[in-house]
C-alpha cells in the first residue's frame, strides 16, 4: 500500500540474466565483457550483409516464447529495511515463465562529440529472461526480490550477476489502483535498470508519479521510459501505442531441442549446489540461542 493514501502499487518484473557461458547463443564468438569495442562478433551477430550501426542489427530477436524453459514457479524472499522493515518479512511472489533469448549491444553516448556509439560485443550473448507476475507493491520489494535471485543465480553458477557490468538487468512494469478495484490501470514500463539502488528509486518514482496523474484527474500514458540517476526520475523513450506490434515468428533457422525433463531433473538434483533457504536456515538454527552454550548479546 502506497504511505497516505488508499492506492496500492502492481508492479511486476522482467529480470534478464546474462547466461555464464563462454560463447554467444547461437556463435562461436567470445563472451567477453572486457574486450575491444566490435571485437567479439560473429557475422551472425551483426547479420551480415549490411553496415547500418544498430543495437540489434537483425532486426528480430531470437527467443522462446511459445515455449519457455520453466512456467508457473515461484521465488521467496525477504524484505528488509532498517526503517521501514527493521524485521526482515517472508514474502513470496510467482514466477510466470523463463525463457532463453538474445542479448543486445551496448549503446555508448559520446557526450562531448554528440555522438551514439554502438558496440556489439554482448549482441548475441544468451539470456534468462525471469518473467514475474504482479505480485510486488513497492520498490522496496522489488530491489529485495531481485537480490535474492540475484545470489541465488550465483549459487548455482548460472550467472555472474554483476550489475554494473550489465550481466543482470531489470525492466519494471510500474501501474497503480485503488484498493476495491480489480482490474490493473495503464502501466508504464522502466527499461534497464542496472543497480538495487536504481530499481527501487525508480518504482517509487513511478508510484508517485502514477498516483499525482491519476489525483489530478489526467490519464496516463502507457510508454515505456528509463530512469535518469542524475535526477532521479524517470523519463519517456517511447510511447507504446505508437510502436508497431511486435509478432512472434517460427524460426525455422533453429532446429527443435528435445530434452528429457525425467533426465534433467535427475541431474539438476545430484549437481545443484544446496538451496540458499536450506543454508539460511542451517545458520540461524547454528547462532540461535538453543545451539549456544551462553545467551546471544
Amino acid at each position: 500500500m502506497h504511505p497516505l493514501s488508499s492506492w496500492q502499487a502492481v508492479i511486476g518484473l522482467e529480470i534478464h540474466a546474462q547466461i555464464n557461458s563462454r560463447t554467444k547463443l547461437f556463435s562461436s564468438a567470445l563472451c567477453s565483457y572486457d574486450a575491444p569495442p566490435n571485437t567479439m562478433v560473429a557475422p551472425l551477430d551483426y547479420a551480415a550483409p549490411g553496415s547500418m550501426p544498430f543495437s540489434f542489427k537483425a532486426g528480430y530477436q531470437i527467443t522462446q516464447y511459445y515455449h519457455p524453459i520453466a512456467v508457473n514457479g515461484n521465488i521467496e524472499f525477504y524484505v528488509y529495511d532498517y526503517q521501514l522493515h527493521p524485521m526482515p518479512l517472508l514474502k513470496n511472489c510467482r514466477i510466470a515463465r523463463l525463457q532463453i533469448e538474445q542479448d543486445t549491444g551496448k549503446t555508448l553516448t559520446d557526450e562531448e562529440g554528440g555522438r551514439v556509439l554502438i558496440d556489439l560485443n554482448r549482441c548475441g550473448v544468451g539470456l534468462m529472461e525471469i518473467v514475474t507476475e504482479h505480485d510486488i507493491q513497492s520498490g522496496l520489494e522489488a530491489s529485495c526480490l531481485v537480490k535474492e535471485l540475484q545470489a541465488l543465480l550465483i549459487a548455482i553458477g548460472t550467472c555472474h550477476g554483476r550489475m554494473e557490468r550489465g550481466e543482470l538487468r531489470v525492466d519494471a512494469n510500474v501501474s497503480v489502483k485503488k484498493q476495491h478495484e480489480t482490474e490493473l490501470r495503464t502501466r508504464t514500463e522502466v527499461k534497464n535498470l542496472n543497480s538495487l539502488r536504481f530499481i527501487r528509486k525508480a518504482i517509487d518514482f513511478e508510484i508517485a508519479r502514477h498516483i499525482e496523474c491519476y489525483e489530478s484527474g489526467n490519464f496516463m500514458t502507457n510508454e515505456t521510459r528509463s530512469f535518469d540517476f542524475k535526477s532521479g526520475e524517470t523519463v519517456p523513450m517511447r510511447d507504446k501505442e505508437d510502436v508497431p506490434k511486435l509478432r512472434s515468428y517460427y524460426a525455422y533457422c533453429v532446429d527443435d531441442c528435445g530434452l528429457d525433463p525425467h533426465g534433467c531433473a535427475e541431474i539438476l538434483l545430484n549437481d545443484l549446489p544446496r538451496a540458499l533457504k536450506r543454508k539460511r536456515q542451517d545458520l540461524k538454527r547454528w547462532y540461535s540461542e538453543k545451539s549456544l552454550p551462553y545467551p546471544l548479546g
